[in-house]
Order: C-alpha cells, then structure tokens, then sequence
C-alpha cells in the first residue's frame, strides 16, 4: 500500500494531483484501489454506453471507465461510476477533471457474487447527491435494479430483466437486450 493510501487526502489538495491511470475512490478522505475489471465488466460498460449513446443522441454526454464523481467536499468522498450521463443542461462542453455536478444516471455494473455492503454504501452516496435514476446491473443473471429519484429524499426501487424496457431520461426508454 502506497503512503498516499494512508494520508487523508482534503479536496483542495485533490486539485493539485494528477489524476491516474489507474482507479481508485476516495471515500471519507481515504485512497481506496480499486480491481481491473474483468472481461463481462468490461464488456457490459462498453454496451450500455453504446447503448444510452444510440438512444439520447446529442441530449448530453455518456460517460465510462470509472468517472469520478464529486460526494462532498468535506471528508473528501469521490466515487467512480462504471457508466454515467449528464446532459448538456447540466454540463455545456467537456471538462477536465472529475464530475463536480451531479450527473443524471449512474450504471454499476457487478457480478451476482458481489459484497453487498459494498453496493449499498456506494448507493448511500448516490442518494445523498440526488441522482435521479441509478442502475446497478448484474451482468451474470442480466438484472438490474432501478432506483428513480421520485420525492427530495425518496427513491423508487423496480426489479427489471435486460428484456424490459424502462424510461431512462426525459420519457426515453431503453432495453439492454
């Protein structure tokens, strides 16, 4: 484990570091490594971004390989998403740099054997933020289930297979199948 894991990393020190190559999330001001994805992982991040890049067009920006989202500043907590979209209503061009405005959706792409612990606090974080649909795939059984924002504080929760279709933006459905 590297030093940089063991110190609390603060936000404005965050700006002065390179981003890397290789990912991570800080959580609670912590560096936490992240694995490589595996080859189904890999193959379903590049799927539903084709899949969502088809279907909302030129609505905003589709958005992979563990893009780092801005939780709160203080204790610093960034977590990457597998696949995410922001409009343009929300971003105008393309930045450098991690999101530091909410985006719209968010994917998390997992294996049916994945710790549970580890998904619901990642949809703590989201929640806390106000992302307004939340998806988290399970590409081994290809379900999925959907969290729509449907109150300030309150998140509808609907099981769905890759064979049904569901609004994912603005009145656009999607199907993953």
């Amino acid at each position: 484990m590297s030093i940089l894991a063991e110190q609390t990393i603060i936000y404005d020190d965050f700006l002065k570091m390179n981003l890397s190559d290789e990912p991570y999330e800080i959580i609670n001001g912590r560096r936490n490594e992240m694995s490589p994805s595996g080859f189904a992982h890999s193959k379903w991040v590049i799927e539903i971004g084709y899949i969502l890049k088809n279907t909302l067009k030129d609505t905003g920006h589709i958005l992979g390989g563990e893009i780092g989202i801005l939780i709160r500043k203080n204790p610093l907590t960034i977590r990457c998403a597998d696949v995410a979209f922001i409009s343009n209503e929300r971003v105008k061009e393309e930045i450098t740099g991690i999101l530091e405005t909410v985006p719209e959706i968010v994917f998390e792409i997992y294996s049916q054997d994945a710790k549970a612990g580890e998904i619901e606090d990642k949809l703590k974080d989201y929640f806390e933020i106000g992302i307004e649909n939340i998806v988290i795939f399970y590409y081994d059984t290809e379900t999925l289930t959907l969290y729509e924002k449907s109150g300030k504080n309150e998140y509808k929760m609907r099981f769905l297979t890759v064979n049904n279709e569901f609004e994912i933006f603005k009145g656009i459905k999607i199907k993953l199948k």
